[in-house]
């Protein structure tokens, strides 16, 4: 099985294969295929257990948003600490901005991070990593040009 195939195609054991990654990288990430009107997305279930907030991102293709979560997780392995309110210039290649919003409902029936549920329950922090449009406008700001990214929580500048 490779690292992007899906476990659930596959045949194999969801939990099981989740739980040997997460042994293996301290985390995984899963990703959904956009449906019935929902836009894709990307979350990562086991930085619960290294005491940070799991991560979200919606709209953009799944293989760009794994690799957005992975250059995220390694800034903070090199010690940045996300806060929700904040933006961060330069986190991902290719000079980006992302913005953090602490996610309401991480089991927002429209995007549930169902995978992370498995391992712990309803009780889990997540931060949805937003990106800006072309402009560098934003989701909640007038003029942007971001409709496929809905925003799981209310941004609060920090």
């Amino acid at each position: 099985m490779t690292d992007h195939e899906c476990i659930h195609c596959s045949g194999h054991d969801v939990e099981q294969v989740m739980s040997e990654k997460i042994a293996e990288h301290g985390w995984t990430a899963t990703g959904v295929k956009s449906d019935r009107g929902h836009f894709p997305f990307v979350y990562t279930t086991g930085l619960t257990k290294l005491g940070q907030p799991e991560l979200i991102m919606i709209g953009i293709p799944i293989q760009l948003g794994y690799g957005v979560i992975q250059d995220t997780i390694d800034a903070m392995h090199e010690g940045l600490v996300l806060e929700a309110g904040k933006t961060y210039p330069n986190l991902v290649s290719g000079d980006y901005e992302l913005a953090v919003v602490e996610v309401i409902d991480p089991l927002n029936p429209e995007y549930p991070q169902s995978c992370t549920t498995i391992f712990y329950g309803e009780t889990f922090r997540s931060y949805q990593l937003v990106w800006p449009d072309q402009k560098g406008r934003y989701p909640w700001d007038e003029g942007s040009q971001v409709s496929e990214q809905p925003v799981l929580g209310v941004w609060e500048p920090a």
